[in-house]
């Protein structure tokens, strides 16, 4: 258990027990941590208390502060690093905030849910992770049995493209009994509405914000809506599969019988010869569990509503004048690193404008309050620049009358408009972001600017592999006028080539 590792504590620093309670102290201690976890493998507990009780605080800035230090700097910095140490700190880490969270008046409904793990559940569920972890095959005859199929969302919906979507499409094929039940957020709805055979089972989870609790709060309501998704079931009938999600804590938290779960690891890499994308990765695992080489690639269901709005206001813009629709996603996913600084964006939008004839760029204004407000401010400058601009409306695409075929239009809508804008689009443009699997799964060209990579392993996972797609690697943000212009050259030229 986490919690009784000896050897860890001895080698404990102090530092960071008498740092007071704010939210630099919060970074100032995460930072610290995950240098030491990843740079000599010092696991620093202490630190992790300290963080635990500043996530509690009763100032909300500091504890904001300090749940953002847990996830957003160590979880997902070990989760980045995709490497076995990675994965096996980052247990730790989650256990250890779980026995936090489990002490906490709060955290009492999670406390009993883990009850049935025993007094020493830390220990039983890294050792129930080390057995799923290992792919297994999924006989035939248990094939033939399923009627009922749970894939878990990513969360995160870039990963539900590139990972989820490879799932679903396997089991699609491989069980051809079962109905396909994705639980998670609602983007799932406007990515896989479009099947049959696919129903979505909403459950959302706080990637931002909100008190630490809450990270594990989902958990024993998820294990109550698929159980009951087992109602009427006999045993063996219904799977569940696991592609490392944040609704299990990554695998740690049971939501079903081992023997009826199948969990993908996505963290670790089975090849020794090259850095696969995580799609890839993906139809590795599913050629184990399923004893078939069928690789599928990333892909989209799109409601057929959806779709014929998208096409229609598209057309629309074709039969006013544009020569070429253009779309951009400049959002980030909460992630700065991603982000170019300066004026990299505002003269990217002109040089795609300039670059020929009549053109009209689609940019998706969507995300969080603070990065929509960075998107708005972006569409005005270029109404400054002597740009036409114009807003458009999810609600609005069909029937649309477009007001001009040359400028830029900021687009509010869902990720499932936006997709399918993309689809009927002739080119798209993005940072390294949910954008740019959407493109990948749709087959538009796209280039892709991937900046702020921790690591090469996180460009090779996170690439799209779609050949289709061109990525455009920055290793540090271009400074320099001439910098910019060279790299805005590189990424105009490569979307208005063939791919």
């Amino acid at each position: 258990m986490a919690t009784k590792n000896r050897s860890n504590r001895a080698r404990l620093s102090p530092a960071g027990e008498d740092t007071p309670a704010t939210a630099e102290s919060a970074q100032a201690l995460a930072d610290a941590f995950i240098r030491d976890a990843l740079g000599e493998g010092r696991v620093r507990l202490r630190l992790l208390d300290r963080l635990c009780a500043m996530a509690t605080h009763h100032d909300p800035e500091v504890a904001r502060a300090g749940v953002q230090a847990l996830y957003a700097t160590i979880v997902e910095g070990l989760c980045d690093d995709f490497s076995d140490t990675g994965v096996r700190t980052c247990n730790l880490v989650l256990l250890r905030v779980l026995s936090f969270v489990t002490g906490q008046p709060d955290g009492r409904e999670i406390a009993a849910a883990l009850a049935p793990c025993g007094p020493d559940w830390a220990e039983a569920l890294l050792r129930r992770y080390e057995r799923l972890r290992t792919p297994r095959p999924l006989p035939a005859a248990t094939r033939e049995q399923v009627r009922k199929a749970v894939v878990l969302s990513r969360v995160s919906a870039g990963a539900d493209v590139a990972v989820t979507s490879v799932i679903v499409q396997r089991l699609l094929a491989a069980l051809p009994r079962a109905e396909i039940v994705l639980a998670g957020p609602g983007h799932l709805e406007d990515f896989f509405a479009g099947h049959p055979r696919l129903r979505c089972l909403r459950l959302d989870y706080p990637r931002q914000g909100g008190p630490l609790a809450d990270r594990f709060a989902h958990w024993p309501r998820l294990a109550e809506l698929i159980a009951r998704e087992a109602e009427g079931l006999e045993n063996g009938q219904l799977l569940l599969f696991d592609p490392d999600t944040r609704l299990s804590q990554l695998g740690l938290l049971p939501v079903m019988a081992e023997g009826q779960t199948w969990y993908f690891s996505s963290r670790t890499n089975p090849m020794t010869d090259r850095e696969p994308s995580l799609p890839e990765l993906a139809n590795v695992w599913l050629d184990r569990v399923l004893a078939a080489e069928n690789p599928a690639a990333p892909r989209l269901f799109l409601p057929a509503g959806m779709m014929a709005a998208a096409r229609d206001c598209c057309a629309r813009l074709r039969e006013r004048g544009a020569e070429a629709v253009l779309v951009v996603n400049l959002g980030v996913g909460n992630n700065p690193r991603k982000r170019l600084p300066g004026p990299f964006e505002e003269e990217l939008l002109a040089a795609l404008l300039k670059a020929r004839g009549k053109s009209v760029i689609l940019l998706d204004t969507g995300g969080d309050s603070e990065e929509k407000e960075r998107i708005l401010s972006l569409v005005a400058a270029m109404g400054r620049q002597g740009f036409p601009i114009g807003s458009l409306a999810q609600e609005e695409m069909a029937g649309w009358h477009p007001p001009f075929a040359h400028g830029v239009i900021g687009f509010d809508g869902s990720l499932g408009a936006l997709a399918a804008l993309i689809s009927q689009a002739d080119g798209f443009c993005g940072y390294d972001s949910c954008g740019q699997h959407l493109a990948g799964a749709v087959g538009t060209p796209a280039v892709i600017v991937f900046a702020g990579a921790p690591n090469p392993r996180f460009f090779a996972r996170w690439r799209s592999p779609a050949p289709t797609t061109a990525t455009v690697r920055v290793e540090a943000p271009p400074a320099a006028a001439s910098e910019r212009a060279g790299l805005i050259e590189a990424i105009v030229s490569r979307l208005h080539s063939p791919l």
